[in-house]
């Protein structure tokens, strides 16, 4: 059950929308497509005054009045939740405290006083140019030097290149095989990415890489858009990209293009099942995805270095997505 108050943003779902509508405000698209993308995100537009959407379409007019982006059913739709008492009536519904709900009251109130005005400093909506451009190409192999399987630490505060020599020593390789890419809201660049699980030893050549077995190291389950997903491994990585700084990340880790495998997307498919993209609110998952590649070591005081090595998955080889 989620958490709520008698403030605008002391409900979970107001809360998620104001951070749902910093990702989706910067794209280029007009109010009403945005107004739409958001009731999609969040499955609402069925019923606005019942007690599942007044949350949302609250907090999402709000939004559109912060940013002086004029979207009139919108407001008009937020009004009529407050004047017609369906807001108080959901909480109320939700056994919300007499005392909470008298100050519920003040707060709806507050809401439409400020909205009658435009707001007196609207925020900036800095909207991108338009999509993002691909870092990685499907089949791109990139490898990068490891110590103890961890990658180069890329924390920009803890390390610097000039001493990353002084505690990094490098004894093996790490690789990486983008699989699949894709533009998620049509403008942000996404990529589904496995890490190999190499050995220590040299440099790894593509057929090293066609080789290893999938990394599966990681814990987490990424849902991807209407793409693939490994459950079993739960190594898979997706993340949107922020170009410059992906460039950057990529020169830190030191990682450099090997070449290119032919990866084969109906084995892919084949190898995974297929779910709903909702995980992904934020435009700088590129370089987040470079940083979870050094997260197998962490930097004490020492500085030391402790390394968690991964578990191959034996069963999804690299080479079992591949053609040929």
């Amino acid at each position: 059950m989620g958490s709520w108050g008698s403030g605008l943003y002391q409900d979970d779902t107001a809360l998620d929308v104001r951070e749902a509508f910093r990702e989706l405000v910067i794209l280029p698209v007009e109010p009403a497509e945005l107004v739409e993308r958001m009731a999609t995100r969040f499955g609402m537009g069925a019923a606005p005054m019942d007690e599942e959407e007044v949350d949302f379409w609250l907090a999402l007019a709000d939004q559109l009045h912060l940013y002086a982006i004029e979207h009139a059913p919108t407001m008009d739709r937020a009004r009529e939740i407050i004047t017609s008492g369906a807001d108080l009536a959901a909480k109320e519904a939700l056994e919300m405290a007499p005392r909470d709900l008298a100050k519920r009251k003040v707060v709806l109130g507050q809401l439409l006083d400020r909205w009658a005005v435009p707001h007196p400093k609207p925020r900036r909506r800095k909207m991108m140019k338009g999509p993002e451009p691909f870092v990685f190409d499907i089949g791109d192999v990139w490898v990068y030097p490891t110590m103890n399987h961890a990658a180069i630490p890329v924390q920009w505060g803890d390390y610097h290149p000039a001493t990353i020599g002084d505690f990094f020593r490098r004894d093996g390789w790490g690789a990486m095989i983008v699989f699949d890419r894709w533009l998620h809201q049509d403008f942000h660049a996404r990529y589904l990415i496995a890490v190999a699980w190499l050995e220590k030893g040299a440099e790894p050549t593509l057929e090293a890489v066609r080789a290893a077995p999938v990394d599966g190291w990681f814990e987490r389950d990424w849902l991807v858009e209407d793409r693939v997903a490994f459950v079993d491994c739960q190594s898979e990585m997706a993340f949107s990209t922020h170009f410059p700084k992906a460039k950057k990340m990529l020169k830190a880790l030191e990682a450099v293009r090997i070449g290119a495998l032919p990866v084969d997307a109906d084995a892919l498919r084949a190898k995974a099942r297929v779910i709903v993209e909702q995980a992904f609110d934020r435009a700088d998952g590129l370089a987040s995805l470079l940083h979870l590649l050094t997260l197998r070591s962490t930097h004490d005081e020492s500085p030391e270095m402790v390394s968690i090595q991964g578990e191959p998955c034996r069963h999804l080889p690299v080479a079992s997505v591949l053609a040929g």
